[in-house]
């Protein structure tokens, strides 16, 4: 069998609107007759806890990934689950948000809701899994400070649970 994957196709700052270069990819990949889609996150430009913002970005999303006519997998990235605080330059950090994890189970998991941002599912021989790397970490774990990128976002090093862990 033929899957495809892909992603990091977020809009630009807070619209809506999706690039041009997911209708193509998903249009082109027709030719390979894909079983399915594994999406790599970013769907959504993401980045506030407003809730029908959130929802109006993913539904635009999941409206152009309809026409891949196949089942497309999403394992949420940074954009899904983190928020950025201290709007300010060389200042500015983005780190998961408990609320945004909240919104993206309500709002952009496959139903029935699931209550972790991971998961996985087989497909004839193969095992496929989906982790998060944007959970929120216990305030006793020690972590990399993380990185400042070239914008002056500072980026969150992500963490992975225990549970994640054992599952894999």
């Amino acid at each position: 069998f033929t899957f495809i994957v892909a992603g990091d196709n977020r809009p630009n700052g807070k619209t809506s609107k999706q690039p041009k270069m997911l209708s193509r990819i998903l249009m082109d990949a027709q030719r390979f007759n894909p079983t399915f889609f594994l999406w790599c996150g970013d769907t959504i430009s993401g980045h506030t806890a407003d809730g029908p913002t959130l929802k109006k970005q993913d539904h635009v999303f999941k409206t152009i990934a309809s026409k891949a006519k196949r089942p497309v997998f999403n394992a949420p990235g940074n954009h899904e689950m983190d928020i950025v605080s201290n709007p300010a330059p060389k200042t500015t950090v983005e780190m998961p948000d408990a609320q945004m994890i909240e919104f993206y189970l309500k709002y952009m998991r496959p139903k029935p809701a699931r209550k972790h941002a991971y998961g996985a599912f087989s497909y004839g021989n193969s095992r496929f899994i989906s982790m998060s790397t944007e959970e929120v970490a216990p305030p006793f774990v020690a972590r990399s400070e993380g990185r400042l990128v070239a914008s002056g976002l500072k980026l969150d090093p992500g963490y992975v649970t225990q549970e994640q862990i054992e599952k894999l």
